[in-house]
């Protein structure tokens, strides 16, 4: 059995190769992903974390279980707010061939899924990028978005000035065009592409905002009481 830490997922996966790869599949009829499996799990003195369990396959060669927490709180103490492992076995025999940690994982898998939507779905003359949010998805997202498409600016909003910030800097660092932005209504009004990936629970994007063609990207949610945008969004959607 081999295991892979998450700087072995990292080299493994540069970006070319990764949403090649999510395309290939999203595309084939080979991958089976039954319906996940959510729980809550109380935390005493502060908010209740999430433990999702999230298996699939590909008929003949692989079958995978991540499984994910998601502890809102964690980002007070200085700890990633998503953390997640995986288990894989050989799926002509059933047995264990590996394991891996999976934060780098979850993060490259998430951010090449959305960048394989805008690289079939947003137009092919788009220039500027909005990412809505500053935790460990936000500089992924912008990376794996700048592969399929050519921008000109990438703008970064957060609710925290200093944490948006420094995504910022992180992207400058890789050469891409970053800047922050401090109003978000005019950024989303101003945005080719829009990348949410928060665990808002109010909306942040509105539709009566959005020019026509604009293509809007909603990661964050992942249950009934998460919103990343508000009703007039999916109305106008095509």
């Amino acid at each position: 059995m081999r295991f892979f830490t998450d700087d072995d997922i990292a080299e493994a996966l540069p970006w070319d190769r990764l949403v090649e790869a999510v395309e290939r599949v999203v595309v084939e009829t080979g991958a089976g992903a039954p319906q996940r499996t959510v729980h809550t799990v109380p935390v005493p003195g502060a908010a209740a974390g999430t433990f999702l369990m999230k298996p699939g396959w590909v008929t003949g060669d692989v079958v995978g279980v991540k499984a994910v927490t998601v502890f809102p709180d964690n980002g007070r103490f200085g700890r990633p707010t998503v953390q997640a492992g995986m288990l894989l076995f050989d799926a002509t025999s059933g047995s264990l061939i590996g394991a891996c940690e999976a934060n780098e994982l979850t993060t490259r898998r998430t951010a090449a899924a959305s960048a394989v939507a805008a690289k079939r779905l947003a137009r092919e003359d788009v220039r500027s990028l909005l990412v809505i949010g500053t935790g460990a998805l936000a500089p992924m997202a912008a990376r794996a978005h700048a592969h399929v498409r050519n921008y000109d600016t990438v703008s970064v909003w957060g609710r925290d000035p200093a944490k948006a910030a420094a995504v910022v800097d992180r992207l400058a660092a890789d050469g891409l065009p970053a800047v922050g932005v401090d109003r978000l209504d005019a950024a989303v009004a101003d945005a080719d592409v829009i990348s949410a990936v928060t665990g808002a629970t109010e909306p942040l994007v509105r539709g009566e905002l959005l020019r026509p063609g604009t293509h809007v990207d909603l990661v964050g949610a992942f249950d009934a009481g998460m919103r990343e945008s508000d009703d007039d969004v999916i109305r106008r959607a095509t």
